[in-house]
């Protein structure tokens, strides 16, 4: 594994910047105490102290000179990361696993220490561009649907593709009783296709590729929008700053 950009200060791990106040449970959430119903319960539970006072609730207002206290410890906003990862096989998306290493074990210690989650999911066989942060507000601007933000897969099969199929996969198939049409499908060689899906639903490219009557020998994530992976090696990565980031996956890149 091998970082492809400037390392980061660990020194600096804390000091996300904001200027306007916010509600305590937001507050937690940006400290990397986990999702605001999470930090809900530390609230209900009267762990959280703001100056020195047991918070009354999650709705109370905090302001760049307040302090907030967990069990006593003084917590602060953890700075933002973004990293784009090129997966590799047998890593699962998540943030724990019991029974196999996850994509956060890639990475070293002091990114770790951010509390960084993966954007979305690939499957443990499949391979490809993957983003991790621990801003919440950024992956679900990624994932929701109102922003049309498409990701791209080439699928290789198990045999070559009729293209009788490549009509009814661009036609859309039924999955889990909902009605599912990729963006755009084509064929790149024998047995070999391009999908560009909107829906995130699970295992849909493979599961598509079975109804149809095939199965997937090698699944990769090439795009995210329009950001495309093309020179990342598999199990490295690249820390990129929001702006840079949000540009790639809008107006094009390449990493």
């Amino acid at each position: 594994m091998k970082e492809m950009s400037l390392k980061e200060n660990s020194k600096n791990r804390n000091g996300a910047k904001y200027n306007e106040s916010v509600r305590l449970n937001k507050y937690l959430a940006m400290c990397g105490l986990g999702s605001r119903r999470k930090v809900e319960k530390l609230i209900a539970e009267g762990r959280v102290k703001i100056n020195g006072q047991v918070a009354p609730g999650p709705w109370v207002a905090i302001s760049s000179d307040t302090k907030v206290a967990v069990d006593e410890r003084t917590v602060v906003p953890l700075k933002k990361v973004y990293i784009a990862m090129n997966k590799p096989r047998n890593y699962v998306c998540a943030v724990t696993d019991a029974r196999y290493k996850t994509v956060l074990d890639l990475l070293p210690k002091e990114l770790r220490d951010y509390h960084l989650f993966p954007v979305g999911r690939l499957d443990k066989n499949s391979t490809g561009l993957l983003i991790l942060t621990n801003d919440g507000e950024f992956a679900n601007n990624l994932i929701h649907p109102r922003n049309n933000i498409t990701k791209t897969y080439e699928v290789v099969l198990d045999k070559p593709i009729a293209q009788k199929d490549i009509a009814k996969w661009k036609k859309g198939l039924r999955i889990d009783r909902k009605f599912i049409r990729p963006k755009s499908v084509k064929t790149l060689a024998e047995n070999c296709c391009e999908v560009e899906i909107y829906e995130g639903v699970k295992r849909e490219v493979r599961r598509m590729a079975e109804i149809l009557g095939y199965k997937v020998i090698k699944l990769t994530r090439t795009k995210i929008g329009n950001l495309q992976l093309k020179t990342l090696k598999e199990g490295s990565f690249l820390k990129l700053q929001r702006e840079e980031l949000s540009l790639m996956i809008r107006n094009g890149g390449v990493i």
